[in-house]
């Protein structure tokens, strides 16, 4: 990386003669970016909210009998803007993008459309942070070519890395959430299951009763009875709020489903000896995080109680001290 570096800098600096100043040449060179950057966003605006294209687009869904259209409109409208630029933006490699389809579909998008937005949105912090880091260095700080670059490529790093990290907090947010919920809804439907209602009817019947109180996990339960409803097996159904949510537990309530449903044993109490089971591990959760809370107070403790309370009881001795000393 230093002899990349070296090599750019010795480039800059041998153009010299044409500028006079390194300097000038990289404020110019900062300068035809903006300029390129803001005709760039200008012409992808342009193209996303031209009315010919989106009278098209809302041809093209009309026609379609797609079930996979864009639900996210904001997605939709940066897949459209990019897609002259979308070979240049989201990678061609089959398990990168299938981890990252996957990572997104754990934070609740699904779609290609959002595949292509996030990628793009990365790209585009990378490009705007990298500039307002090489700007900051530069001006405010009075940097030299070697620094500013580095400037540059921290910029750049940060807006790669940024979207990633937010994302990865999303998942585990949601997952959380998921999990939190889950034994609640086995509840209710061992509550429904007891009144004579089939799995599918309870199923239905929860994710309807649940949508204000856990709506994650009530829009997944909808999904899954809208798989069923149009014809997928009932354990193919469950199987896909797995995969979806990306919560390893409920693997293995539906393998217990699809054991109950085959020896025929009662499905209400297969769901309330999983929802009691899933109960336990909510609780150890929470205890696991009482158990942190002091360990994570030494710090706040060490470096803003402990200084405060010394200045306040200590500090009237230690001047009284010093005063007798002079």
């Amino acid at each position: 990386m230093n002899d990349i570096l070296t090599v750019i800098a010795q480039s800059i600096e041998s153009l010299k003669f044409i500028t006079g100043d390194s300097r000038l040449l990289f404020v110019l060179a900062v300068g035809v970016t903006f300029a390129v950057l803001a005709i760039s966003i200008l012409y992808l605006l342009g193209r996303a909210v031209s009315p010919v294209r989106r009278r098209i687009q809302e041809s093209a869904s009309i026609d379609s009998d797609d079930a996979s259209q864009p639900k996210n409109k904001t997605a939709a409208k940066i897949d459209r803007s990019v897609a002259p630029i979308k070979g240049l933006i989201v990678p061609n490699r089959e398990k990168e993008l299938s981890t990252t389809n996957k990572r997104l579909m754990h934070a609740g998008f699904r779609g290609a459309e959002v595949t292509t937005a996030f990628y793009a949105i990365k790209v585009l912090l990378a490009v705007v942070l990298a500039i307002s880091a090489g700007g900051i260095a530069f001006v405010f700080f009075n940097t030299n070519t070697e620094n500013t670059l580095y400037s540059l490529l921290g910029g750049a790093a940060a807006g790669l890395i940024l979207p990633s990290y937010w994302l990865d907090n999303v998942i585990e947010k949601r997952q959380t959430e998921v999990m939190n919920a889950f034994p609640d809804v086995l509840d209710l439907m061992v509550a429904c299951t007891e009144a004579g209602l089939g799995l599918n009817a309870a199923i239905q019947r929860v994710a309807k009763e649940t949508t204000t109180i856990y709506p994650v996990l009530s829009a997944e339960l909808a999904q899954v009875n809208s798989d069923i409803q149009s014809g997928v097996e009932r354990t193919t159904a469950l199987k896909g709020l797995t995969t979806r949510t990306g919560v390893e537990e409920i693997s293995g309530f539906v393998s217990m489903i699809s054991q109950s449903v085959k020896f025929g044993t009662s499905i209400a109490d297969t769901l309330r000896v999983y929802s009691e089971e899933f109960r336990d591990k909510r609780m150890q959760r929470a205890e696991e995080k009482a158990a942190k809370v002091s360990t994570k107070l030494i710090f706040p403790l060490v470096l803003c109680i402990f200084p405060s309370f010394f200045a306040v009881a200590i500090g009237p001795a230690v001047i009284a001290i010093m005063r007798a000393f002079e």
